[in-house]
């Protein structure tokens, strides 16, 4: 591993140097910028791999929905099997599938039904169509912070506090999208899976930080009503599996909550899963002759096509929510005083 990123360490100096050069032209505004008229709110961060991005949009997306604002979400739709302007949701029923428009918008346009749903490679041109054909007060961009091509009025970097940023290499060396000085960009820095020992970052511009953390919130089934509540598993066991960017936490989640894990399958983010994995799932089950069969809310999306394959296990999902440790009630007001001005 260290030898891989001594050789791939001048590829990260020749990426840093072409994203500083982009930075820049869009800074002096030589790459221009599209605007909406409605407040548009990016959601990003400076890493490759999950820092806890998309908990955080579903968190925002609530808390505008609760003050009656008319929402739309636009994202890339990472691994989708469509290219292009794809309606995930209206607003008032889903579009499409998991795999049409990519795990991540399915699972939040699933969630809130009232919401819009865009996914677009152009977010520019999705925040566009959100405002004209949608009527959207706000546009909650996911995955934002490098797509500077749609101006935004509040830019929101979240940061895995349990990983030492400033020892991170840039890509493809290591897992940095873009040089430190960068996040001078971001109004507000979110610190999540905030523990007591974790560090800040120094020397950042962001007017106001704030600390939060992943809380599991209880299991569901295949079916909508089936849920059980977190005290069930304790001292219980299950086979788990996932595919995400940190997959260790989900594994250290399912501990906390007092869960043997017998088994627990890694995948690649965002991975697609096949009749094969589910006969590998099913055989587990029954040899370890576990209580439960867990994965995230982001994997299960991608299993409903298979719906038929998999009820023969007891399989669920953990719902997760961010929860403020620190800075909540005043992230909330930056979110509803949104200045346009900017």
């Amino acid at each position: 591993m260290v030898i891989l990123k001594i050789a791939l360490f001048p590829f990260s100096l020749l990426y840093g140097l072409v994203i500083s050069f982009r930075n820049l032209f869009f800074d002096i505004g030589i790459f221009k910028t599209v605007k909406v008229n409605v407040p548009v709110i990016s959601v990003g961060n400076i890493t490759a791999g999950g820092t806890g991005k998309t908990p955080l949009v579903e968190y925002i997306l609530e808390f505008l929905l609760k003050n009656n604002k008319r929402a739309a979400v636009v994202s890339r739709g990472y691994k989708r099997t469509t290219k292009g302007t794809l309606v995930v949701s209206d607003g008032e029923r889903l579009q499409c599938n998991a795999d049409a428009c990519g795990d991540e918008p399915f699972q939040i346009a699933s969630k809130f039904p009232n919401a819009i749903v865009i996914v677009d490679e152009q977010k520019s041109r999705a925040a566009q169509l959100a405002v004209q054909k949608f009527k959207c007060d706000y546009i909650i961009v996911d995955d934002g912070f490098q797509h500077r091509k749609l101006h935004r009025n509040l830019d929101i970097v979240v940061v895995d506090a349990s990983k030492p940023l400033s020892r991170e290499l840039m890509l493809p060396a290591g897992l940095r999208r873009e040089p430190m000085w960068n996040l001078k960009r971001a109004d507000i820095i979110i610190y999540s899976n905030w523990k007591q020992k974790s560090d800040t970052l120094k020397n950042t511009s962001a007017k106001l930080t704030a600390r939060t953390m992943l809380e599991p919130r209880k299991l569901v089934g295949i079916q909508a009503d089936d849920i059980l509540e977190l005290e069930v598993l304790k001292n219980k066991t299950c086979v788990a599996f996932c595919g995400l960017g940190n997959p260790d936490s989900f594994e250290r989640t399912l501990n906390e909550l007092g869960l043997e894990v017998k088994v627990f399958k890694k995948y690649s983010d965002h991975y697609q899963y096949n009749a094969e994995d589910i006969e590998i799932l099913k055989k587990e089950f029954k040899e370890q002759k576990t209580d439960f069969v867990i994965t995230t809310e982001k994997d299960f999306v991608r299993l409903i096509n298979m719906k038929a394959q998999i009820t023969e296990l007891p399989i669920y999902y953990l719902e997760v929510g961010v929860r403020f440790i620190s800075g909540e009630e005043d992230f909330q007001k930056k979110i509803i005083n949104i200045r346009m001005n900017n």
